[in-house]
């Protein structure tokens, strides 16, 4: 989906969202990640060495290459949302592109 993750449908059956697949780094340097949400319970894995929790900000140096990526979220309403964005080498924070982002597989 389009970041940010809003939760509609699912929300009532299921009471949390969890997406997994692969983070494509173009260029090595150092990344910064934010997690924010709203009345929500949550975090975002990226790689083994990076944990952001909700409403956090966690920064590494990371090599081009490909890194495994997690986010859970357990939204209280609806309207509750969970954002995950990045801040690239040089970049401020922005949503990370869609065509660097993989299902797993």
């Amino acid at each position: 989906e389009d970041w940010p993750v809003r939760f509609h449908q699912d929300l009532a059956r299921y009471r949390s969202v969890e997406w997994s697949g692969w983070l494509r780094v173009p260029v090595a340097g150092d990344y910064a990640f934010q997690l924010q949400g709203s009345r929500a319970v949550g975090e975002a894995r990226v790689g083994d060495a990076i944990t952001v929790p909700l409403n956090g900000i966690k920064s590494a140096a990371l090599s081009a290459g490909a890194y495994p990526i997690a986010i859970r979220c357990r939204p209280e309403s609806a309207d509750d949302f969970c954002w995950l964005r990045w801040q690239p080498p040089g970049g401020g924070f922005a949503p990370i592109p869609p065509e660097l982002l993989s299902p797993p597989g």
